[in-house]
């Protein structure tokens, strides 16, 4: 049975004249940690759009094998007046997952909080808890730690660890508190 969840060939992608991607080629492989790493604007979360499909390539191809995903995007601003525990149960529900009291505890969620009210920081905590729950095969995470305070970002980084049967593709700038993951290959976008 293959390990490879997605192969990406050649692929190569431009906005006008601006060239993001030039011929990038990799597998990414199951209980496998893909760090994306390069400043702001080098094509980092344009390549987890690719192959989430938001983008189509100018150039190569994107094969998908895998069937069980989640994406935390870099923040989505919530205006919502629902509260945290309505908006979870809401969106379990359409995936399909059961709630996990354990992680929530763990990411120490504000369930009782408007949506609309939430920090930088809570707001991604509750996206990282979606990516989390539940038995995904692969995880896209774009600046996972971005907004979270330093202990909340170890223990994000901790949890990565007590998942090693995923596949994670993270996006960051900043990869100090990710140099510790184990089993991860570092891909550079300048």
């Amino acid at each position: 049975m293959s390990t490879c969840l997605v192969e990406v060939k050649d692929l190569t992608k431009s906005f006008k004249n601006l060239l993001v991607i030039d011929k990038l080629s990799i597998r990414l492989e199951k209980g496998k940690v893909y760090l994306l790493k390069g400043e702001n604007g080098t094509g980092k979360t344009t390549f987890i759009k690719l192959i989430l499909g938001f983008y189509k390539p100018n150039k190569g191809t994107i094969r998908r094998f895998y069937k069980n995903f989640r994406y935390v995007a870099e923040l989505l601003p919530f205006k919502s007046d629902l509260k945290v525990n309505t908006y979870l149960n809401s969106l379990l529900a359409l995936m399909k997952e059961k709630r996990d009291s354990e992680l929530e505890s763990y990411l120490q969620l504000e369930l009782n909080k408007r949506l609309k009210n939430l920090s930088k920081g809570n707001v991604k905590k509750v996206l990282l808890y979606l990516a989390f729950v539940g038995n995904p095969e692969i995880v896209f995470l774009d600046e996972p730690l971005d907004g979270l305070d330093a202990q909340m970002q170890k223990k994000v980084v901790s949890y990565l660890k007590e998942r090693p049967e995923i596949c994670y593709l993270i996006s960051s700038h900043n990869t100090k508190n990710l140099n510790s993951l184990k089993n991860k290959e570092v891909i550079t976008f300048d």
